[in-house]
């Protein structure tokens, strides 16, 4: 299936329109008309951006009140069931680079370019301390142009079958995104994990930061 994308640029936020067109914002100092182009192999093109809210919740899509659990996930682009939410889902699966991220209105992923940048820097990172074996597709990887691709197709894939599920059609989605590396073969595993976005605190939240520190806080 094709995808499209917009070019939309508000203050310093940066936003992913995935369904049914995408669109995406990168970090500026402020609203700048996008750029016309005809679509390319993927679908994409780019139109003059239209203001939007970053707020938490938005008239179409609302937080979760769903009390079974709904989560989908995505294996290098490619759907597979899952139970279980996404702290067990990095406690379960092998170690390595993640972010978290959710949607924006529904359709967004906010600040999509910074977690595609993160995980390019986190593999590189882990590759080079030892905790994380080199996998053969290293150099696409930690290409943040390179990832784009299939960080997309596989953020797509899960939010569409997120979207599918009973109950979840109008909810935010928080979004876990994991690489990992087999240590047979080298070959490395993107994974894409949804469940509904939680209800935000009506209350003020306490903090306590237990624990020693990461071994590697950049990556």
């Amino acid at each position: 299936m094709g995808l499209s994308a917009k070019l939309l640029v508000i203050g310093a936020a940066l936003v992913v329109t995935l369904s049914p067109a995408f669109s995406f914002t990168t970090s500026a100092g402020g609203l700048k008309p996008g750029i016309s182009a005809p679509p390319d192999a993927w679908g994409f093109s780019c139109s003059t951006p239209t203001a939007t809210r970053a707020g938490r919740g938005w008239t179409g899509a609302t937080m979760s009140t769903v009390t079974t659990p709904t989560h989908s996930l995505a294996c290098n682009g490619e759907p597979l069931p899952c139970s279980i939410a996404s702290d067990e889902f990095l406690k379960t699966y092998p170690r390595g680079p993640y972010t978290t991220g959710r949607t924006l209105d529904g359709k967004s992923v906010f600040e999509f370019e910074f977690h595609n940048r993160r995980i390019a820097q986190s593999v590189q990172l882990m590759v080079d301390a030892g905790s994380l074996k080199r996998p053969e597709e290293y150099d696409v990887l930690t290409d943040p142009e390179r990832l784009r691709p299939l960080l997309l197709e596989g953020v797509r894939r899960a939010l569409t079958d997120f979207r599918a599920l009973d109950g979840c059609s109008q909810l935010e989605a928080k979004i876990t995104i994991l690489v990992t590396v087999d240590e047979e073969g080298s070959t490395h595993k993107l994974w894409v994990h949804c469940q509904p976005l939680g209800e935000r605190p009506s209350k003020p939240v306490r903090i306590q930061i237990m624990g020693a520190p990461r071994d590697n806080p950049e990556a």
